[in-house]
């Protein structure tokens, strides 16, 4: 009889208790919804990973001075470019000297101030030009015309000959520049009156003495 009252006793509390641990559980599922969370999602494609060591490419926005180069510590750090040395320069060509005098037209005043044999008894005649300025000669080429009459010592026959000649003159008004002319001679056989001109292409302010004859025996 008393067990039956004891049962009848833990029963209500029982099911005081079994109510509680459901109040409870509803309770903590619903703090649990109340919390924040967030998942990440993953963006990495599978696959092996690369081979070797992985390097990030550098970059940079245009405008912005480059990154620093960098290396690992223990490596040798690298080498500058070598520096190539500049192309050589082709030095520059003086340009033809013309004629030049003291200001205004060009003038100079050449002639021929003698006539000679370069050798005896045989050889060739020679000629010798001056300038008298006032313009000095700087590389230019200028004609000159000669011929002899000669006669043979024996019989008194006579006979001409004549060559022009182009000379090439550099001089300072005062100097002289001699030139070979062509014409051979023989002085054991022949007398000689042998005659030069020359013939600027300039202004000559005194073409009188251009010309020269000179004997020669």
């Amino acid at each position: 009889m008393n067990s039956k009252k004891s049962s009848k006793n833990h029963l209500p509390t029982l099911i005081k208790y079994v109510v509680l641990l459901c109040i409870f559980a509803i309770l903590g599922s619903m703090a649990a919804c109340s919390l924040p969370f967030k998942i990440v999602p993953n963006t990495q494609e599978e696959g092996p990973p690369p081979e070797g060591n992985f390097q990030e490419e550098e970059h940079w926005e245009e405008g912005e001075p480059p990154p620093e180069e960098h290396w690992e510590e223990g490596e040798p750090p690298p080498e500058p470019p070598p520096n190539e040395p500049p192309p050589a320069q082709q030095p520059a060509q003086p340009p033809a000297q013309p004629p030049s005098g003291g200001g205004g037209a060009f003038s100079a005043d050449v002639s021929v101030t003698d006539i000679y044999a370069g050798n005896k008894p045989q050889g060739q005649f020679h000629v010798r030009i001056t300038n008298h300025g006032p313009g000095t000669l700087n590389n230019v080429t200028i004609p000159v015309k000669c011929q002899y009459e000669r006669t043979n010592k024996n019989t008194k026959a006579q006979s001409a000959q004549s060559a022009t000649i182009s000379v090439n003159l550099s001089m300072k008004p005062g100097e002289q520049m001699s030139f070979p002319t062509t014409l051979t001679l023989d002085t054991n056989v022949f007398e000689y009156l042998v005659s030069c001109e020359v013939l600027p292409n300039f202004d000559d302010p005194n073409p009188g003495n251009n010309n020269f004859n000179e004997p020669i025996y």
